[in-house]
């Protein structure tokens, strides 16, 4: 069910752009509802119909509990007429037929009641028909939780969706700003199912095949991102160069710097790891350039006997070493 809504409804993707991603995720949304309160008022239903049958079931225990006292009391009167009968041998036939008429007359009843007490009364018609609904409670529980596990995550398929017209126009920085807030929301809805069976169920596909494409994309739009600072370091290494070889040493080591912070702060890859090592290996001799200068000047005033001024001018090259990088 996952993908099928997202992937099967053009029209709802066809909607996603810049300015109606909330409208699309409220159309989304809607038809979600759709199914969801239905199933939500099958479920209602449901549970009345069980809690009728429960209430029903409890009135039933105690009209069997009445009527079986009543029964109790009738085979006591039984067991009296028949006692009246044996003692009183000397009544005359006719009371005796009258008794003996009586007594057939509650067999009767004894025997009707007992056929409507076990029909009636019967626990096995009551017991299936509620174990039906309480099964049916349970699977419309599932389903129910379904909607709101697929709705979340379905929501999230349509800005991954979003992402992806982003980064097909070059808009890779919102792009990746998507595919990470998608991850981010994707994370805590596994996180607060841990337990949810039915996410369970659907973990080892959906949800893993939409987080794996989440990790892939976040690699593409940071390389992407990476590529266009590259074309902005690139022509800094070419000024720094161009400074170098005019001896200004000072001034190229400053455009190096430049493009190394740039560069620092680009995301993880193996063609940053690369370009530190570039800009750190033009850094290095151009830094000993400038050190041999200083170095130089030092040298100079301590021949010309001006001291102080020799030693701070090499901890002035000391301290330009510290602070190469």
């Amino acid at each position: 069910m996952l993908y099928k809504l997202v992937i099967n409804n053009r029209e709802i993707l066809n909607m996603v752009n810049d300015k109606n991603l909330e409208l699309v995720e409220e159309k989304q949304e809607n038809e979600l509802n759709y199914q969801f309160k239905s199933t939500k008022s099958e479920l209602e239903e449901i549970i009345e119909k069980i809690r009728r049958m429960q209430k029903r079931k409890k009135r039933r225990a105690l009209k069997k509990k009445i009527y079986e006292n009543l029964i109790i009391i009738v085979v006591g009167l039984i067991g009296g007429g028949f006692s009246v009968l044996f003692i009183n041998t000397e009544e005359d036939v006719a009371a005796i037929f009258v008794i003996i008429s009586v007594i057939v007359v509650i067999i009767s009843l004894i025997v009707f009641s007992i056929l409507f007490y076990f029909r009636y009364f019967s626990p096995k018609k009551t017991h299936k028909s509620l174990k039906i609904l309480l099964e049916k409670k349970a699977i419309l529980e599932k389903k129910l939780n379904n909607f709101k596990v697929s709705f979340e995550i379905e929501r999230l398929l349509i800005r991954l969706y979003a992402g992806d017209r982003k980064f097909d126009l070059g808009d890779f920085s919102n792009a990746l700003l998507l595919y990470q807030t998608t991850q981010n929301e994707l994370n805590l809805i596994l996180k607060s199912n841990s337990n949810n069976v039915s996410l369970e169920n659907i973990r080892t596909f959906s949800v893993k095949k939409m987080q794996d494409t989440l990790e892939h994309k976040i690699i593409l739009a940071q390389n992407k991102l990476n590529e266009q600072k590259f074309r902005e370091i690139n022509p800094i290494i070419e000024q720094g160069n161009l400074l170098k070889n005019q001896n200004l040493n000072e001034k190229a080591i400053e455009a190096f710097k430049k493009a190394l912070e740039i560069t620092n702060n680009l995301f993880e890859s193996p063609e940053r790891d690369q370009k530190i090592k570039e800009i750190k290996s033009l850094i290095d001799p151009t830094c000993l350039n400038k050190i041999k200068e200083i170095n130089a000047k030092g040298n100079q005033l301590r021949n010309q006997n001006k001291f102080d001024r020799a030693i701070q001018t090499f901890r002035n090259a000391l301290q330009f070493t510290d602070n190469i990088y």
